[in-house]
């Protein structure tokens, strides 16, 4: 049974902040016991591990006055569509997809984790879910799934995206709340209501202010469609999506999508494809030059990834797991150009928990190249790869949110990050033929062009404007030197 958090329909209490957490003895051992050694390596030290579970919290995250607002708001627009007069015209039932996906740019193994389900004990003062657990709280009626990890660093860059899990109507719409909620309260929600073709609802709740999709109560959206960014508005201590789905345009005609044997609202799945109780998986694995900034709510936390690091330095190795199941192992390893692991390490999972970070100290090779990181749970692997490197290697800055690989080192690249055009100044580059490539995070080519250098005057623009935002690679190669880059794409 997993320890419980605090939330009110939220996840921020999965993580205490800053980083003062217990160390698992046993984790310890396991970890420091199994390394294979090797020269230039010592042993790592596990020097942070997940936080202890807290109390739940007891108030919903929609209050019944809301509930009746919204209800009165879709009524007159069911009306005024005419949707309330479709009768048998209705299909029998609209299976559901996910509703949220990562936007592109976004390479994490996963990004969210189920913090609560639909309460389905009516008693007042205890809960119960659709798997007879107590992964809910006390008369909720959504399933909440928060974005982890990172939270408001994946708010912030618009990198958890909430779509319709099936085609239908917007019925209702509401936007341009604050969206950086941390306690409990009246605060109102940006919000979209979709009628599908079997007279169900699906609400979409508390997401990020601005976000909402562009299309107008009555318009028609398709399975998949874009409806918005995962946000903190209304009552919400974090960002996370509170999706409620019902049979009718009342709050009392909710139903679980989940099916399960204490599922008393409904006696099948609506899931088009239905999740496991519990997903065990490794979220993220990530190494950097120091150890990830975990602010408390509403602040922005900083990740510190780093994929250039300097030869012979402590490094800072996380992994972030979701549905953290005592015994089950994290195997880490890192590998180097050629594929041997040069270093590797277990950790049992000694306790049973919804959201786990681990972090460990760990002294880097003098040998030069580029290695990877590689952490393996639950059969799901997360890799990472990066250079040691005594080339210049800048810490990612507050402006761009980005650290540089191996920086191009004569080459002036601006703005970054950028909108439309990236400009590559060859001021001081060595005079002859480069060719430069922007591949995204997959490794896959998005540009390419060739740039003459003359005098170390000349300079290349490359249009930008329409790529999906998120953060590429720029190489630079030519005179037998091979440079690169990461650049960020925004839209403004």
């Amino acid at each position: 049974m997993f320890s419980r958090i605090p939330h009110y329909g939220s996840c921020t209490g999965l993580i205490k902040t800053p980083l003062s957490m217990k160390i698992v003895p046993q984790a310890i051992c396991a970890a420091l016991l199994c390394v294979i050694a090797v020269q230039g390596f010592s042993q790592p030290t596990l020097i942070t591990s997940h936080a202890d579970p807290l109390p739940g919290a007891t108030q919903p995250c929609i209050s019944d006055a809301m509930y009746q607002v919204i209800e009165q708001r879709c009524s007159t627009n069911v009306h005024m569509l005419g949707l309330d007069h479709l009768g048998s015209q209705r299909s029998t039932s609209v299976p559901l997809s996910w509703p949220l996906r990562m936007a592109n740019g976004l390479n994490d193994n996963s990004y969210y984790i189920i913090s609560a389900y639909v309460d389905q004990d009516q008693s007042a003062g205890s809960y119960k879910d659709w798997n007879c657990g107590t992964n809910t709280y006390d008369t909720h009626r959504g399933t909440d799934i928060c974005t982890y990890p990172y939270p408001f660093y994946k708010m912030d860059h618009n990198q958890v995206e909430v779509i319709a899990a099936a085609a239908g109507i917007i019925v209702d719409k509401h936007d341009g709340e604050f969206d950086k909620n941390c306690v409990h309260s009246s605060a109102q929600a940006n919000y979209v209501v979709i009628e599908h073709a079997d007279g169900t609802f699906a609400n979409y709740f508390h997401m990020k202010k601005n976000s909402l999709t562009s299309k107008n109560i009555g318009d028609a959206v398709a399975a998949g469609e874009y409806l918005g960014i995962v946000g903190s508005s209304g009552d919400a201590n974090g960002p996370h999506l509170h999706f409620e789905v019902r049979t009718a345009n009342s709050a009392a005609a909710y139903k679980d999508p989940f099916a399960g044997g204490c599922n008393t609202l409904n006696g099948i799945s609506w899931w088009a494809a239905q999740k496991t109780y519990t997903e065990p998986s490794i979220l993220r694995a990530q190494i950097g030059a120091t150890d990830p900034l975990l602010t408390s709510c509403p602040a922005t936390e900083t990740p510190n990834e780093s994929p250039c690091l300097q030869p012979g330095s402590d490094a800072r190795i996380y992994v972030f797991l979701r549905d953290e199941t005592q015994g089950m192992v994290v195997n880490i390893k890192i590998k180097d150009s050629t594929g041997r692991a040069v270093l590797s390490w277990p950790l049992t999972s000694a306790q049973t928990q919804l959201a786990s970070i681990y972090g460990w100290q760990q002294r880097l090779p003098s040998v030069q190249g580029t290695y990877t990181l590689e952490a393996t749970y639950n059969n799901t692997t997360s890799i990472s790869t990066f250079d040691i490197t005594t080339a210049q290697c800048r810490v990612a800055s507050s402006a761009t949110g980005v650290a540089d690989v191996a920086g191009i080192q004569q080459a002036t690249i601006y703005p970054n990050p950028t909108s439309g055009k990236l400009t590559i100044s060859g001021a001081g580059l060595t005079p002859g033929q480069y060719t430069v490539t922007l591949r995204n995070m997959l490794g896959q080519d998005m540009l390419s062009d060739d740039m003459h250098v003359e005098g170390g005057e000349s300079q290349k623009e490359l249009s930008v404007a329409s790529l999906p935002d998120g953060i590429y690679m720029l190489t630079l190669e030519g005179n037998g030197t091979v440079t690169t880059q990461k650049i960020r794409k925004v839209s403004y």
